[in-house]
């Protein structure tokens, strides 16, 4: 399973969505979890593969994840890594 720092990803509070592209993240694989370490408290987050986007041509256009577990932090947010 693959960690990230969360420094990698751009986030909107707002939306609860975190989005990276793929070639940002070191040796990228479609796993179907990995974890996020936040820089501000040290913790580390885990999301779970949900589903892929595609185009009109079926390229992917982006994976989604969503958090693992039910921690109160992570509730309700998404990370998107788009297919670049």
């Amino acid at each position: 399973m693959a960690n990230y720092s969360g420094e990698i990803f751009s986030y909107s509070k707002s939306k609860k969505l975190m989005v990276a592209e793929a070639s940002d993240l070191l040796a990228f694989r479609v796993d179907s979890v990995f974890g996020i370490k936040s820089h501000k408290t040290g913790r580390t987050f885990f999301f779970c593969f949900m589903q892929k986007q595609t185009d009109a041509d079926n390229d992917t256009v982006y994976w989604e994840y969503e958090p693992l577990g039910q921690d109160p932090e992570t509730r309700g947010w998404k990370v998107r890594v788009y297919n670049d």
